[in-house]
C-alpha cells in the first residue's frame, strides 16, 4: 500500500502543469461629462487581468494571465510605456513579482483626452523564461 501511494505521488510531481501565462492586445476608453474620467488595467495577484469598461468599473478578461491555481509569486510581470505617460502605476521597465496587484491608470479631470500606450509581459520569476506578450494596451480617458 505505500508503495501504491509513493508512486501516486511520483506520479502527481511529474504531471505538475508547467507554468502558463496568456496576454492579448486591449484598449479602454472611458469618457464623462462631469469629474475624472479614469481608464486602467490591472494584473492582479489572484492571476485575473482586468480593464476599465466605457463607464470606468473594472471587469475580468475572460482567460487572461491566469495562472491555473499556481502561486502568482511563481511570476514576474513588466511594464513598457511606448506613448504617451500614465497618471499612475507600477514602476516601468523594471520585472516585478505578480504576488501583489499592479494597475496601471490614465486619468483626465478637465475637458481633453489623456491616453497612454504600453506594453505588458509575463514571464516565469526562476526561469526568466518568457510566457506572454509583450500585448499592446491602450488606456484614453476624456472628459467632454
Amino acid at each position: 500500500m505505500s508503495v501504491s501511494a509513493f508512486a501516486y505521488g511520483v506520479v502527481a510531481a511529474a504531471g505538475a502543469a508547467p507554468l502558463s501565462a496568456s496576454l492579448s492586445n486591449k484598449s479602454s476608453t472611458v469618457s464623462k461629462s462631469s469629474g475624472t474620467a479614469t481608464a486602467g488595467y490591472q494584473i492582479k495577484n489572484d492571476g485575473n487581468a482586468s480593464i476599465t469598461d466605457a463607464f470606468g468599473g473594472y471587469g475580468d478578461i475572460s482567460g487572461e494571465w491566469e495562472t491555473g491555481g499556481r502561486n502568482a509569486s511563481l511570476y514576474e510581470v513588466y511594464f513598457h510605456v511606448t506613448s504617451g505617460t500614465l497618471s499612475g502605476g507600477p514602476t516601468e521597465d523594471t520585472w516585478l513579482n505578480c504576488g501583489t496587484t499592479y494597475a496601471c491608470v490614465v486619468s483626465q479631470s478637465t475637458v481633453g483626452t489623456k491616453t497612454c500606450t504600453f506594453t505588458v509581459e509575463i514571464r516565469n520569476a526562476s526561469t526568466t523564461a518568457s510566457l506572454a506578450g509583450p500585448a499592446t494596451i491602450t488606456l484614453t480617458a476624456t472628459r467632454t
